[in-house]
């Protein structure tokens, strides 16, 4: 193992300060007997080996670590008080294999009382860590008394692992930052916050939920996928802040509805709203889709959308935003189809495209016409 902390044996052995741990080559494998022994810590291991400071963890490509990477430390279940991060913890991951899981505080009965970060950084497609990382990063065990995040930092290639779980691994905030640009499952990111920023783009590509307090969009989050319609939702809940993002939706069909829910009343920030930018799929038929529910009416300000043009095999005109009052309280934004006019075209002796004797036309159309062969003693004229 690579210990930032102190180690080993059962009496008090403290590090007053902060701790840097660095593994860019070389194998950390596991011995026989021992649980951890190819991990990196960057507190103490066992109990009562503190660290009063902060940690820093940094994972570079080149690496290659059979067990997993911890922000502070560890103390198994056995030991009878754990060992203690009284700062923060920080772990940067630039590459390298990561056996098993990652964790932004400790573990066991140890804990970080300040935040842990676990910060994804320029991993490309690729990168050993994009194609062979598919555990999870957590919060730690009991391990972490303050904050935890996850941040993806111009971050390219899928992420095939999971982001926290669904009960005391989530984290508190999963950010993407810098022109970060990723597919995202839901089932597979929990985070109690989200946050797209500085021109990130976050692709909603599987059906799930996002489930957050705080949403604060600066980027670009595109919510469209094949699995949709109704199945893909976002709820939101307690605060939305839009600071100049943009909301995109890809609508499969006129059932794709529920595409974003405001489940509480939602604080909206002062910094602009978010435009919606829809993409309405062929097969669309200028039905209603209903793009965003919020729970109370002062939601209203966080969404604008200029009416779309819209032009496909079965529909062409424009669709326009509207509202109107949910029994929540709140409102329900949605779109309906305003089609333009259509004329219909009749022809005798003679047939219209696909040998149709009438069909309907946009204005300004042109028809190719075919005539009959002209009967005995009949010419063609025009």
């Amino acid at each position: 193992m690579v210990l930032g902390g102190p180690g080993g044996g059962g009496l008090a052995n403290n590090v007053v300060g902060d701790t840097y741990v660095e593994v860019s080559g070389g194998i950390i494998t596991t011995q026989a007997g021992s649980t951890a022994g190819g991990s990196v810590f960057g507190g103490g291991y066992a109990r009562n080996q503190n660290v009063t400071g902060n940690t820093h963890v940094r994972i570079v490509d080149g690496a290659n670590i059979s067990g997993g990477v911890y922000g502070g430390g560890y103390a198994g279940p056995l030991s009878i008080q754990g060992n203690v991060v009284t700062g923060n913890a920080d772990t940067l991951i630039e590459g390298g294999k990561i056996g098993t899981n990652i964790y932004a505080g400790a573990a066991g009965l140890s804990r970080v009382n300040g935040t842990a970060t676990v910060t994804l950084k320029d991993i490309a497609p690729g990168d050993p860590f994009a194609t062979d990382f598919t555990r999870q990063i957590l919060r730690g065990g009991i391990g972490t008394g303050g904050t935890a995040h996850t941040v993806f930092d111009h971050q390219t290639a899928p992420f095939l692992g999971t982001v926290g779980t669904a009960d005391n691994g989530q984290m508190d905030s999963i950010r993407f930052v810098d022109d970060t640009r990723m597919d995202v499952d839901p089932a597979r990111f929990h985070g109690r916050d989200w946050l797209i920023e500085n021109g990130s783009t976050v692709d909603v590509v599987a059906a799930g939920t996002m489930s957050s307090r705080t949403f604060t969009n600066a980027g670009l989050l595109r919510l469209d996928g094949p699995d949709a319609p109704e199945n893909l939702l976002s709820t939101i809940g307690g605060n939305y802040v839009s600071e100049g993002g943009t909301l995109a939706m890809g609508a499969t069909s006129d059932e794709a509805k529920n595409f974003l829910e405001i489940q509480q009343a939602a604080t909206l920030g002062d910094d602009g709203p978010t435009t919606i930018d829809l993409d309405l799929s062929p097969d669309w038929d200028g039905d209603r889709i209903d793009l965003v529910r919020s729970a109370a009416a002062s939601d209203a300000g966080a969404f604008t959308m200029t009416p779309i043009p819209v032009d496909n095999g079965s529909f062409r005109g424009t669709a326009v935003l509207r509202s109107e009052p949910n029994e929540a309280g709140g409102l329900t934004w949605y779109i309906e189809g305003v089609p333009e006019e259509l004329y219909t075209v009749v022809v005798n002796n003679g047939t219209l495209p696909g040998g149709l004797s009438t069909d309907t036309f946009y204005a300004g159309d042109t028809v190719e016409l075919t005539a009959d062969e002209p009967a005995e003693g009949m010419r063609f004229t025009g």
